[in-house]
């Protein structure tokens, strides 16, 4: 497809709220979509059509693991699961209780684990990428990360990053352990947007980085 500098891309309005599983997979495409389109666009920046392939790639394979998880966790049971199943599938067809089995581990899942968000400039999501999903201070700045608590607050913060330096960003999604939280200093509302976690250099080991979020919230 031929187009000029600035031309809107058309696969960002087909990403899909992201409350479900559903969604999620639906999602893959347009993530895949989105990194072609960067590829052949002539005003994006060096590099981020590698960027968004990778952060492609990391959002399947995230969603492979996610996937594998649910319908592993009632075998990974061991002999008491495996004879629950079986009862399920005499009782009940089968099919309707694995499915219940394996939203209820997803809930477990999901109950021990929280989702934060953070705005990064381009060469710390590039870093991010080079490291393997690694968070690591960058010389002369702060030693830790602060985290939000969704896509909508760290687009704010993005905001004023790119009126301070006028520097594009995006937005990243990290997975901690609740028990984590309590590890981490907490401001409810720091720099008089919202709430945020700060990360000392010695717990961003243990931040999961999860994917680039497909889109930037707009804020007015």
């Amino acid at each position: 497809m031929r187009r000029g500098l600035g031309a809107l891309n058309p696969y960002a309005r087909l990403y899909r709220p992201e409350s479900s599983l559903a969604n999620r997979v639906m999602n893959l495409v347009p993530s895949w979509a989105d990194a072609g389109w960067t590829a052949g666009d002539p005003s994006a920046a060096p590099g981020a059509a590698f960027a968004k392939a990778v952060s492609a790639l990391q959002r399947t394979v995230s969603m492979a693991w996610e996937i594998q998880a649910i319908a592993s966790f009632p075998r990974a049971l061991g002999g008491v699961g495996v004879g629950i199943l079986n009862a399920a599938d005499d009782l009940a067809g089968g099919g309707a209780a694995v499915a219940q089995g394996a939203r209820q581990a997803a809930r477990q899942a999901d109950d021990d684990r929280i989702r934060l968000y953070r705005a990064v400039s381009l060469e710390e999501f590039e870093d991010i990428m080079k490291t393997g999903g690694r968070l690591r201070p960058k010389l002369g700045h702060m030693e830790g990360k602060w985290f939000t608590v969704s896509p909508e607050l760290a687009a704010r913060w993005g905001k004023i990053f790119w009126k301070w330096q006028r520097q594009p960003y995006t937005i990243i999604e990290v997975v901690v352990r609740r028990r984590l939280l309590k590890h981490m200093h907490y401001d409810d509302k720091l720099d008089f947007i919202g709430p945020a976690y700060y990360a000392e250099q010695r717990l961003l080991p243990h931040v999961r980085f999860m994917r680039e979020m497909p889109y930037i919230p707009w804020i007015p």
